[in-house]
């Protein structure tokens, strides 16, 4: 079998619902397309308690703990609370790795702070959302999650601009190591999980001057209810997004893929797997620049 398809016959084994409703970007707030998610599916709004609030900026010289926008911690901090939220102002900070102990179905939320939601008013200045949270570090994985019940939100940007949230790794990692802007390892299982309007681009693919042999979403443990809305994944040397193990329940909406595959048959390339089909639902907002060899026909969207 060509080494294309010896890991991923797997592809298209998805429930494609519609390529409609690309328009009217939201805030990360409510239920953006008006329909719901259908029955079963990841909830458009997971539940975050009226609780704590938490406050992180670059540069902050206060008292570094997190209380409000004057003494907010300058990164995320090791250990994050649940029932809490997180608000971080503009700027660049390091890769993170989410493993905080769950505790029932209670989440965890961070926020880019936007004006309109940022939380307390202490200290607070309008600067603080212009631009965009960049997390990136000398190569990926960006952010990699061990436990569930992650709630984490951009709050503005659609299609391929205007993202709150930008994970990017700059550099490749061993040849198929996929992961390199989110991971899930093999021995970890993560379940409820909520990303929005987050843009990830990653070391690069078959048109960059050095192409890069790269999966940007990879999850090899066991994963369920798992949500991408708003999302723009773009620049992968492989897949965009591959689900190894996946349970039951995934929500990819309103996401806009861009430039991805190795194009050469030494290398399988994808555009987004699951195993199986797990209660899945895509609504895609667009997919430009595929180079697959051999290439592959566009996916049946009248299921």
């Amino acid at each position: 079998m060509n080494k294309v398809w010896s890991v991923g016959i797997l592809i298209f084994c998805i429930l494609v619902s519609s390529l409609s409703g690309c328009g009217g970007g939201g805030k990360g707030k409510g239920n953006h397309d008006g329909g719901g998610a259908s029955p079963g599916l990841p909830s458009d709004d997971p539940i975050i308690p009226e609780g704590k609030a938490f406050y992180i900026r670059l540069g902050a010289t206060g008292a570094n703990d997190g209380s409000d926008w004057n003494n907010a911690w300058t990164e995320l901090p090791d250990v994050l609370e649940r029932g809490a939220t997180y608000y971080i102002a503009s700027g660049t900070y390091p890769s993170y790795y989410f493993d905080d102990p769950e505790d029932g179905d209670t989440y965890i939320a961070i926020k880019k702070a936007v004006v309109g939601d940022r939380g307390t008013n202490v200290g607070w200045q309008n600067d603080y959302a212009a631009g965009i949270v960049y997390f990136t570090d000398t190569k990926g994985p960006i952010f990699e999650f061990r436990t569930g019940h992650y709630m984490i939100d951009g709050q503005t940007g659609e299609k391929d601009s205007g993202h709150g949230i930008k994970l990017h790794n700059t550099a490749n990692v061993q040849p198929h190591h996929g992961g390199t802007c989110m991971l899930i390892q093999h021995q970890h299982e993560v379940r409820y999980l909520t990303l929005r309007h987050i843009e990830m681009e990653d070391a690069g693919w078959a048109g960059s001057v050095i192409p890069a042999v790269t999966r940007t979403v990879q999850a090899s443990g066991a994963t369920a209810h798992i949500s991408f809305q708003y999302c723009y994944i773009h620049d992968s040397g492989q897949e965009w997004v591959l689900f190894a193990n996946p349970e039951t329940d995934f929500l990819i909406e309103h996401c806009y893929f861009k430039n991805g595959g190795s194009g050469s048959p030494d290398h399988h390339s994808l555009e987004y797997g699951l195993e199986e089909k797990k209660r899945t639902r895509i609504s895609i907002c667009g997919i430009t620049h595929l180079k697959i060899s051999p290439p592959l026909e566009e996916p049946d969207t009248s299921v």
